[in-house]
């Protein structure tokens, strides 16, 4: 049940985010409707209100249908199981929610053309040469306060791991991480700050005024973002010297993603009051008709536009310009992404499924699940022992679920040991080695007690 609110807080967020940014969008906002360029006047007539409650009504019963869903893993036993059915079930959901708008652009495009409703110049670009780079909102100074956040902190974790009995592999990676990300994320908030001003008017005073609210918001946004994210970066250091290292994250990983939640709403809503508040200063004969671009009015594909990434129409952020190499390579990335989840999903129904064997050979206990773990001379155990009652072990490196611990643990928060057994057993065998404690066990309580026998000859 733990695993289950744990997966369950995670991933539902991707559906709540998503359901609702597909729902704004599909609403008269910027001079566009499911990403089509369009006059309000037009988006008020019965044909488009018509897609647009087909729409909801599709969106409603796929949120419906996939919110109910995982309930059936509250009847699943195994982790592993519990794991990969989340992982499917977003990769699938992320797949399917954009075929709607997708099918909802494609009757709006075909609704503009047969109306003939022409909203604007095609494949024209209007540039205010009194604000081209001049409004900037972030500097590098935004960026020092994090920057030193995540090195203090990835020093710190550094010079403490030698001496941790918790998580040393797990902290300093987590920390490298995250370090990684805000850095990412530094260097997207300035790529968007620096992206073109937008002409609304033939008022040079208002597209300044428009666009340095508009870059405010933006800045806002990446700021809470990005410390947040340096934050993140700093919890680490709670985990280095501390059993409570997945608890520790778990919570600190679950306000960020709910800080970031409530930011992006905070932005889609402060850009509509933006825009509405500068309708009334907006040129007509300068909008840009731009719906050839915009692939399912999804993907952004412009070979007249050198730039790498532009700001994406749906969503928060950046898209990548897909007639561009990057763009070629961000669908590389993305089936890569996908046949990387997908063996993760294998990989750890294996782990979990695969029997743990002990045998002796040639006085030597070798120990071996997906592949060998241990081999441990008979001769040197020191002291051996078979236990119905594991003690309190907290996970350092390694694998805990319901079926299978392995790999490094700490007893009652103090002594380091090495794991490897079904939980799920009722004998086990525990020994010491070369100064280190072992807990063991074989796929079931019989041969657990015949390698002890074996041990003990």
């Amino acid at each position: 049940m733990v695993l289950n609110i744990i997966m369950a807080v995670c991933f539902y967020p991707v559906l709540f985010i998503m359901y609702f940014i597909f729902k704004h969008y599909s609403k008269f906002n910027d001079g566009r409707i499911f990403n089509c360029g369009m006059t309000y006047d037009h988006s008020q007539s019965d044909e488009i209100i018509k897609i647009q409650k087909s729409f909801i009504n599709q969106m409603n019963l796929l949120f419906f249908v996939f919110l109910v869903i995982p309930i059936v893993t509250c009847f699943i036993k195994y982790d592993s199981i519990v794991v990969s059915f989340w992982i499917v079930w977003t990769m699938v959901w992320i797949a399917v929610a954009y075929v709607p708008f997708a099918i909802a652009h494609g009757k709006v495009s075909d609704v503009k053309r047969k109306n003939g409703w022409i909203v604007g110049e095609k494949n024209v670009v209007f540039v205010d040469t009194s604000t081209a780079g001049r409004i900037r909102t972030i500097s590098i100074k935004d960026f020092i306060v994090p920057f030193i956040i995540c090195v203090v902190s990835c020093v710190y974790t550094a010079v403490n791991i030698l001496n941790s009995k918790y998580g040393a592999v797990y902290s300093i990676i987590l920390s490298g991480s995250f370090t990684v990300c805000t850095l990412i994320m530094c260097w997207v908030s300035v790529v968007i700050d620096k992206k073109k001003s937008v002409v609304i008017s033939r008022d040079s005073n208002v597209n300044v005024n428009y666009n340095r609210a508009s870059k405010k918001i933006w800045k806002g946004f990446w700021m809470v973002v990005i410390y947040g994210s340096s934050l993140l970066t700093a919890s680490v250091c709670f985990t280095v010297n501390s059993a409570m290292n997945v608890p520790v994250m778990f919570i600190a990983s679950i306000a960020f993603t709910v800080v970031v939640c409530i930011m992006a709403i905070a932005v889609l809503s402060r850009k509509n009051k933006l825009y509405n508040s500068y309708k009334q200063y907006m040129t007509n004969d300068i909008t840009i008709d731009e719906d050839s671009n915009w692939i399912f009015g999804l993907l952004y594909y412009n070979p007249r536009d050198n730039h790498l990434m532009v700001e994406d129409k749906v969503g928060i952020g950046l898209t990548v310009n897909m007639a561009t190499w990057l763009g070629k390579a961000s669908v590389v990335i993305m089936i890569g992404v996908y046949a990387l989840m997908t063996w993760v999903c294998g990989f750890v129904i294996k782990e979990e499924f695969t029997p743990i064997n002990l045998h002796v050979e040639n006085n030597v206990l070798i120990c071996s699940q997906t592949s060998e773990k241990y081999k441990l001379d008979i001769n040197k155990i020191s002291e051996v022992k078979v236990i119905n009652n594991l003690p309190d072990l907290s996970k350092s490196n390694g694998t805990a679920m319901r079926a299978l611990l392995k790999g490094n643990f700490v007893i009652n928060n103090h002594e380091k040991c090495n794991v490897l057994l079904n939980p799920e057993n009722k004998k086990f065998i525990e020994l010491q080695y070369d100064g280190k404690t072992y807990y063991l066990s074989d796929k079931d309580d019989k041969k657990t007690e015949q390698i002890y026998n074996e041990i003990k000859k």
